[in-house]
């Protein structure tokens, strides 16, 4: 909206009613540009975004598919937001679709191979391990 409607409704001291919005959790995107006779306009906007509810189901989703908290922030950047606050409504479904798509890609954690090893990834087996399996068989 441009500053002289902005104006023009009697916010004058508008920054601060736009302080208090973002204070509400209502997202306020804010533009400025100067033109070529050097004339600063600006611009707001309300930028929706998904509820906390939304959020949650995300990150529920994730983790019941074993997708790795990095995988599902590398997704989030990939469709273009910064972290799960400013996720647009629009785009959340397509971003849900891509974190079960993920899923179906990850090994699950009660499906891998539960093999102890030493510093540098190799087996240990109960002979390797000392006192603790002192007596063990193998």
């Amino acid at each position: 909206m441009p500053l002289p409607q902005i104006l023009a409704l009697g916010c004058a001291q508008f920054g601060a009613r736009i302080l208090e919005l973002r204070r509400s959790n209502f997202h306020i995107e804010n533009k400025i540009e100067r033109d070529d006779s050097g004339v600063v306009h600006s611009w707001y906007r309300f930028a929706p975004r998904i509820s906390e509810a939304q959020v949650t189901r995300l990150w529920t989703i994730a983790t019941a598919g074993h997708v790795a908290v990095e995988q599902v922030r590398a997704i989030i950047r990939a469709a273009g937001f910064t972290s799960t606050k400013t996720i647009s409504p629009e785009k959340y479904e397509a971003i849900i679709a891509e974190i079960r798509e993920a899923k179906n890609q990850a090994e699950p954690w009660d499906q891998r191979p539960r093999v102890a090893t030493d510093a540098h990834g190799q087996p240990i087996t109960p002979a390797d391990a000392g006192p603790l399996f002192a007596g063990v068989r193998p």
